[in-house]
């Protein structure tokens, strides 16, 4: 028996592997007893850590509907007063090969509309409808909560083993935690994917801040939280001290709010679940009906999902998520498939379609895999740095979109200590920030201005890149073509190697982006192809007034002119572009 639990606003876990109590209820009776011991043990100096599943919620409002799970534990705690703050552990990478759901689409879609029907009914505001899917197999559940926890880190996830059952809970959403005598939860209600660029991801961000309907159906929740910390908060304490910040995380956005409430005297344990438990954001509005209804239309019962895995620490505060990106394992099946809950919030004008495919979207997070380390900037240094403040910004862009801790102060003055070294006229400057904030800087002189020579000798690649992958548009050391295609155009003879997309359109050189003159127009190709937003190409677009054109073998056969650069090299003009052994530019009778 184990648990791992993330630290608030820390990479440190609180672990422990030998528990000196155990407490596990399969009796809703017994549901009230054991979170009075919670307490007593908190008392006591011991840390408490586990779940309470969905249906316990029945258990403390013999009012509120659930689809019946016998075989699942309403409760299950470990107790310690040995427990240890450590850091993630290496573990082997777990294949995880997809989901697959127990619904298909229309069933799911007919069962949408009933609720629907109860909405236009009048009968709730707000229903979270939810199902199961069976993931795996699953050989390591443990390894794989670090492995998942490792490339997709969110703040409240924790891992849960006892002798029967493992859980595994990758949860972005905290329910409630208290601090002292405040009361805090932080429903979450909208999502929204990625975009592929910063530019395009902040704008798909601030959409879902001003979505109509992803707004409204987070403020439902909102006023339900508000009321129900109400019943155990001081009158006039509950306040929403956030509402409608949507949060970047790694494979979408969620819109976040929040709500604060002062405990009034005494509030026992008990009494604070009874009020609030289960989260309002995975029930709907209002809560009793919204319950009763997705009981009447859920398959299979919830088990942990939906309900809350935490942390109880000594003397009464505790931090509880709400168990939502949680799979649940059974320690007797080695190897078999986990259960993996799936579920949206549905209102008056939502969308059938749009929530079968929010429902996917949130399962991206078993596939997600960083395959980066860093991400960095190459900088030319002539008497200073050339382009500093672009590169900079588009270093700092990176690291917001990858959710790379950036300490902009603190790379400057690396920089100009890195400088004040310097006893040539030219350097090369390599700064990088790998993916725990550490910055790296290493330099070396320039011996060769620009690309060494005047005119260019250029290949086509018959390796295609994607124009819909994330990486073609950051400089991270992800670069599994560009490099080997580099060095292995440079030892044939060529300067530099092109890339097309899987739409035939050229993207970007290996180490430059590149513009075509036709008549008196330059043409470069859009970010959209599927390449990296140079400094150098951004300064050319402006001097050139340069057309972003998607631009085919067959326009730059027609070309006048070409030339491409970097902030290191600079421009440079082409005079040869080959391609499958052939010369294609110039064309015969140009040159």
């Amino acid at each position: 028996m184990k648990f791992l639990v993330k630290a608030e606003e820390s990479d440190q876990y609180y672990f422990c592997d030998s528990p000196e109590a155990v407490i596990v209820v399969d009796d809703a009776a017994e549901v009230p007893a054991a979170i009075r011991r919670i307490e007593s043990l908190q008392n006591d100096g011991y840390y408490v850590a586990g779940w309470l599943s969905y249906a316990a919620g029945a258990a403390l409002n013999p009012r509120q509907s659930i689809v019946p799970d016998s075989s699942f534990p309403l409760m299950t705690m470990l107790a310690s007063r040995d427990v240890k703050k450590i850091s993630l552990q290496d573990c082997l990478l777990e294949c995880i090969p997809g989901f697959a759901a127990r619904i298909d689409r229309p069933t799911y879609e007919s069962q949408y509309q009933k609720i629907i029907d109860y909405i236009l009914a009048g009968d709730l505001y707000q229903a979270n409808f939810s199902f199961r899917a069976d993931v795996g197999p699953v050989v390591d559940p443990y390894a794989l909560f670090c492995q998942l926890e490792k490339e997709h880190p969110v703040p409240y996830a924790a891992y849960i083993e006892t002798e029967e059952w493992q859980v595994v809970s990758l949860s972005p959403e905290l329910f409630l935690k208290r601090a002292g005598q405040e009361l805090i939860s932080e429903p979450m209600k909208g999502t929204i994917g990625r975009g592929l660029t910063y530019t395009d991801d902040e704008v798909l961000r601030r959409s879902l801040e001003k979505d109509e309907k992803n707004c409204a159906e987070n403020v439902m929740i909102v006023d339900l939280m508000r009321n129900d910390l109400g019943r155990v908060c001081e009158t006039g304490s509950v306040a929403v001290a956030e509402l409608f910040t949507a949060k970047r995380f790694h494979s979408l956005h969620q819109l976040v709010s929040k709500v604060t409430g002062r405990l009034r005297e005494k509030m026992s344990l008990e009494e604070i679940l009874r009020a609030t438990y289960p989260a309002g954001s995975i029930t709907g509005a209002p809560k009793i009906r919204a319950m009763a209804a997705v009981a009447e239309l859920e398959q299979d019962g919830r088990k942990a999902y939906t309900g809350s895995v935490g942390l109880f620490v000594p003397g009464g505060d505790f931090f509880l998520n709400v168990a939502i990106r949680t799979l649940t394992c059974q320690r007797q099946l080695p190897g078999a498939p986990a259960e993996l809950g799936i579920g949206s919030g549905v209102v008056a004008n939502s969308s059938g379609p749009a929530e079968w495919q929010e429902c996917l979207l949130k399962s991206d997070f078993l596939s997600y895999r960083q395959r980066h380390t860093e991400v960095f900037e190459t900088m030319l240094w002539r008497q200073g740095y050339l382009w500093l403040d672009e590169h900079l910004a588009r270093l700092e862009q990176s690291c917001d979109y990858f959710l790379i801790r950036f300490d902009l102060p603190l790379v400057r003055s690396k920089l100009d200590q890195l400088a004040k070294t310097f006893d040539a006229d030219s350097y090369r400057v390599r700064l990088s920030v790998n993916k725990t904030g550490a910055i790296s800087l290493r330099s070396s002189r320039l011996e060769i201005k620009g690309w060494g020579k005047a005119q260019l000798k250029l290949c086509v690649s018959t390796d295609r890149v994607n124009s819909k992958d994330r990486y073609q548009f950051h400089k991270t050391d992800h670069r599994p073509n560009y490099e080997p295609g580099f060095k292995a155009a440079t030892k044939s003879g060529f300067d530099e190697v092109l890339y097309l997309n899987e739409e035939g359109a050229l993207a970007e050189g290996a180490i430059s982006n590149v513009f075509v003159r036709i008549g008196a127009d330059w043409l470069t190709p859009p970010l959209s192809a599927g390449l990296l937003g140079g400094i150098w190409r951004a300064n050319e677009v402006v001097a050139l007034s340069a057309a972003e054109e998607n631009i085919t073998l067959d326009t730059l056969q027609c070309a006048e002119e070409v030339m491409l650069g970097n902030s290191l090299r600079l421009g440079c003009t082409v005079a040869e572009i080959w391609f499958n052994g052939a010369l294609i530019w110039p064309t015969k009778g140009e040159g």
